[in-house]
């Protein structure tokens, strides 16, 4: 692998930034801070590193690390119980690439090994104060010499989420601190009968200092100018019989008991957005969005470009993927949890790489940060998670800098929503760039079926 020559904001980066060893870098999606932190690493001269990332990228990290003339061991593509090989590579150095859901098994050996330098990519994964991965990710970033962390999402949901992350910096108590609770009464407003729910921050000039001070911050419209991003809505009126069964579900369900248990809430939500999607129970009872979904698909195909399609669940992306085979006769990719690594950075190379129409089927679980569609003209959300951030970081997985444009390259992002059902809920407080958890415990059960702005009684 040959690198091409850096960007000028990450030469930038290394002259400005390499004195400090514990940064954040929070740089927007596709703006090469993988790069920026690689050669960081190298500039410091230190044998032993760490990187963790998801899955779907570690070989893009092996691949970076390999062309810089570094020795990578990829502890993610092992059983952590063969880690203990690795301490005989703590004299002579080497860097461990790890995927970050086997930091928890894998923490002790990684301590033993004591890696001099450490990259947490995608770095907001690791923003849970007690989760068993930032605990064990904190431990070997505070015994390490040098610390990046990566991430275009750094507070999905509000500045507490950077506290674990960022608590690597420096545990001064005037700073990040080394205690999440005296983070949370310095910094946010929250409520004192459920604390894990945040109301609003405080304080906000001293935290955001604190920011400037312990990140490094890269907008991608500072450097290429605004995105391009044109935006459709597909509203696709439900089958009879499918409006009626969602209309039944619905009505049963606004006239249950107020005192309705939380996990059960859930679980008819769940019920709700699989209905519309076109599943219920164990059957299929319409293709409604498969078919517009295709309609489209098919004018994109016809122009020879490519298409990205996210989806939720496994159920609707087969689905979509196997009818895209029959009716397109184009390459079909499909990229999901049970997709091996190997095989993520094959469909990866030969989407981007391969001239002609082509369409992949990704599972926003298990696609949605980290990788590169960047050839594809068209996104398609045939089905959307409750998290604004992860919409974003999906959204961004097509963009690509224009060179002459000194842009983003134009692309089409078409929303899928069953009409008048919890689609529309679910999009308008995406919209309002909210958080759909927050927005269910405050909506009404009519608002959260049909639609907060076009509410409809259930017949």
């Amino acid at each position: 692998m040959i690198l091409p020559p850096m960007w000028r904001h990450q030469a930038r980066e290394l002259e400005q930034n390499h004195h400090k060893p514990k940064l954040a870098l929070f740089w927007s999606p596709r703006m090469g801070k993988t790069r920026a932190a690689a050669e960081d690493a190298r500039k410091s001269g230190l044998p032993r590193g760490l990187v963790t990332a998801p899955l779907s990228v570690c070989n893009d990290w092996v691949d970076m690390l390999v062309a810089l003339g570094f020795t990578v061991v990829p502890a993610h593509k092992a059983p952590v119980k063969s880690l203990t090989k690795i301490r005989e590579l703590r004299a002579s150095g080497a860097v461990i690439v790890i995927n970050d859901d086997k930091l928890p098994a894998a923490c002790e050996e990684l301590l033993r090994f004591d890696p001099q330098f450490c990259i947490f990519d995608e770095a907001h994964r690791l923003k849970r104060p007690s989760g068993k991965k930032s605990r064990a990710a904190r431990r070997l970033g505070y015994n390490a010499q040098r610390v990046r962390l990566l991430t275009g999402t750094p507070a999905p949901n509000h500045y507490g989420d950077l506290w674990a992350p960022m608590s690597m910096t420096s545990r001064d108590e005037n700073e990040w601190g080394s205690a999440f609770g005296r983070f949370r009464e310095r910094f946010l407003i929250y409520d004192y009968m459920f604390p894990s729910r945040i109301l609003g921050h405080k304080n906000t000039d001293v935290l955001q200092g604190l920011i400037l001070k312990y990140a490094s911050i890269v907008r991608r419209e500072d450097v290429f100018g605004p995105d391009d991003f044109q935006y459709v809505t597909r509203s696709v009126e439900l089958p009879p019989h499918a409006r009626k069964l969602y209309d039944t579900f619905a009505d049963k369900w606004m006239l249950d008991e107020p005192a309705l248990k939380a996990d059960n809430v859930l679980t008819h939500i769940l019920r709700l957005r699989q209905i519309a999607a076109g599943y219920a129970e164990t059957e299929l009872v319409h293709t409604a969005l498969i078919d517009r979904l295709l309609a489209d698909l098919g004018e994109v195909v016809e122009s020879g470009e490519k298409a990205i399609v996210y989806h939720q669940f496994r159920w609707e992306g087969a689905q979509a993927a196997s009818r895209a085979r029959a009716e397109l006769h184009v390459p079909v990719y499909e990229y999901h949890g049970d997709v091996g690594p190997d095989d993520r950075k094959r469909i990866e190379r030969e989407f981007n790489t391969t001239p002609g129409a082509r369409v992949a089927f990704v599972q926003i679980q298990s696609g949605g940060t980290g990788i590169s569609f960047a050839s594809a003209e068209h996104l398609m959300f045939l089905s959307s998670t409750f998290s604004f951030a992860e919409m974003c970081q999906a959204r961004d997985r097509v963009y690509a800098p224009d060179p002459e444009l000194g842009k983003g390259k134009r692309r089409v992002i078409y929303d899928y929503r069953a009409k008048e059902t919890i689609h529309d809920f679910i999009g308008e407080v995406l919209a309002r760039k909210g958080s759909v958890h927050e927005a269910l415990r405050n909506a009404d059960r009519e608002a959260i079926a049909y639609g907060s702005f076009k509410r409809r009684k259930a017949s």
